[in-house]
C-alpha cells in the first residue's frame, strides 16, 4: 500500500533581498515526504536547508509555487490557521552534530515529520 504524501513542495522559490542585493536561495523547488520518511538535508551553508525547512513548516511564505500539508494547499493562510497546523499536524526534530578533524567540520542537520494526520 502506497504511504500517504503528508508533506509536497512544488516549484517554490524564495529570494531575500530587493534589487541589485536580492540572493535567490530556492529555484523551483520540488519536494516531497511521505507518512513514516525521515529525511536527512545534507549541504553546505547557504544552500537552502533552513529555508526549505522554514517553508515546509509554515514558518515562512514562498515567493513563488506552492506547499501542501496533508494534501491540503497552505499559501495564502492567515497566520493563525498556518500556527494551528503548525501545532496539530507538524512536529520537527532537529539533531545537530559538529565533527572536527583538524580543519575540517562536518554538519549534519536532520529533521523528521512526525505526528501528521493520517
Amino acid at each position: 500500500m502506497a504511504k500517504k504524501t503528508v508533506l509536497r513542495l512544488t516549484g517554490v522559490e524564495r529570494t531575500y533581498g530587493q534589487g541589485e542585493t536580492s540572493l535567490s536561495i530556492l529555484r523551483k523547488a520540488d519536494f516531497e515526504l511521505r507518512s513514516g520518511e525521515m529525511v536527512a538535508l545534507v549541504a553546505p551553508s547557504g544552500t537552502g536547508k533552513s529555508t526549505l525547512l522554514h517553508l515546509a513548516g509554515l514558518l515562512e511564505h514562498p515567493d513563488a509555487g506552492e506547499v501542501f500539508i496533508n494534501g491540503a494547499p497552505c499559501n495564502g493562510l492567515p497566520d493563525e490557521t498556518r500556527t494551528a497546523i503548525r501545532r496539530s499536524d507538524i512536529a520537527a526534530r532537529r539533531s545537530v552534530a559538529a565533527i572536527s578533524a583538524s580543519s575540517i567540520s562536518s554538519i549534519t542537520c536532520c529533521r523528521s515529520f512526525r505526528r501528521w494526520k493520517m
